[in-house]
């Protein structure tokens, strides 16, 4: 019980730094061209960190539930200041 108590309390406290991190944050709208992929996309708005945390800011803000991505779709990115 304790370990899961913990579990959830670290869960609850990088969901609430991730939300702040986005509140403090520039968001802008990127427009999906061909052949972008979310990791591409990771990689091009944030080259110095980790594409993992940044495809899941992607897909929070955007509200995606996969990785899969339209031409012409419109996404926010967040561009760190």
């Amino acid at each position: 019980m304790i370990i899961l108590t913990f579990i959830i309390t670290l869960g609850t406290l990088c969901f609430a730094k991730a939300v702040n991190a986005t509140k403090e944050a520039n968001i802008q709208t990127l427009t999906v061209q061909s052949g972008d992929t979310l990791w591409c996309i990771a990689n091009f708005i944030a080259p110095d960190q980790d594409p993992r945390t940044t495809i899941a800011k992607i897909k929070f803000l955007n509200k995606l539930d996969g990785s899969d991505l339209q031409i012409g779709q419109n996404l926010k990115v967040v561009i760190d200041n």
